[in-house]
């Protein structure tokens, strides 16, 4: 009777052992498919958010375009190592990073290749490749352009930032100020970025001795506070790259206000698809390029 019941206990561990194992794996199988049905659902928000996110950038990250300089210049040696084009790869690392609108640290050689040329064409086919275009057309106009750095100076006795969309007595300032270390008016030589035609020149209360030049691809480039300016630049002349448009100065606002330093103002504002009147753009990482002479192929 006791082996009995102790056999009939036994059957029955077995039974409630064999349910619980069956009951574990169910469960854990459920687990699973949980886990899977999860990571494809955000899997598929994740990859739907970063399809849709081009349509969500903002254009005043795009004007900023606070993008780490030695990013830029490793992007340009990977995409010249895989055969891709530099200004569209630059366009794809700035939709992928939503323009970077907070300063972002550098990245490194190894973790750029992984990213964005070992997965290239799955960013492109992810961000499409005609909604590139636009942001890709802003690097490659500027790239192409830019042909000299603004001020004639192979000691480069001047200093800039990145001071774009920085809060001054008139607002928000959406251009750069290069600087005479010095500050000696009259002293420092500027020049023409880009080729173009003369729109208008002359002298603001505000900006002081300025030129509004146009590129033969409608960029603006719009230079102040010379002192003096070149009396040839007027409307209607074209001009090469490189032609002297006057000297650095403090004309303008500047004159009676203390503590304004001798300095070259300059704006560029490009004609995109992504802005009706054309977007002012950031003119700092294509200055260093410039001034750097990654692009350039021509001597002063």
């Amino acid at each position: 009777m006791r082996y009995s019941h102790f056999r009939s206990r036994q059957v029955r561990g077995m039974i409630f052992r064999a349910y619980k194992a069956k009951f574990a794996d169910t469960a854990a199988n459920a687990v699973s498919v949980a886990v899977i049905v999860l990571a494809v659902v955000f899997g598929a928000l994740y990859l739907h958010g970063k399809t849709v996110g081009l349509a969500k950038i903002e254009l005043k990250d795009v004007s900023a375009m606070r993008i780490p300089y030695d990013s830029v210049l490793l992007l340009r040696e990977l995409a010249g190592a895989y055969g891709v084009d530099g200004s569209e790869l630059l366009a794809v690392f700035c939709a992928d990073n939503a323009f970077l609108p907070i300063r972002m640290a550098e990245h490194g050689a190894e973790e750029l290749e992984g990213r964005y040329l070992q997965n290239y064409a799955a960013l492109i086919g992810r961000y499409g490749k005609e909604k590139l275009e636009p942001y890709a057309g802003i690097f490659g106009t500027l790239t192409a352009e830019m042909q000299y750095f603004p001020v004639r100076d192979p000691n480069r006795g001047y200093m800039y930032g990145d001071s774009f969309g920085t809060v001054r007595m008139k607002g928000e300032d959406y251009g750069i100020d290069i600087i005479d270390r010095e500050n000696i008016p009259g002293r420092l030589e500027v020049v023409n970025i880009a080729g173009g035609t003369v729109e208008s020149s002359g002298f603001d209360k505000n900006d002081g001795y300025y030129v509004n030049i146009t590129s033969s691809l409608g960029t603006v480039y719009y230079y102040s506070h010379l002192e003096p300016l070149d009396e040839s630049l007027v409307a209607g002349r074209h001009i090469r790259a490189g032609e002297t448009l006057g000297k650095m100065g403090r004309s303008g606002r500047a004159e009676s206000a203390s503590g304004y330093p001798v300095r070259l103002h300059l704006e560029i504002k490009i004609e995109t698809d992504l802005a009706k009147d054309g977007l002012l753009i950031n003119p700092y990482i294509f200055l260093r390029l410039a001034e750097d002479r990654i692009y350039i192929t021509e001597q002063y």
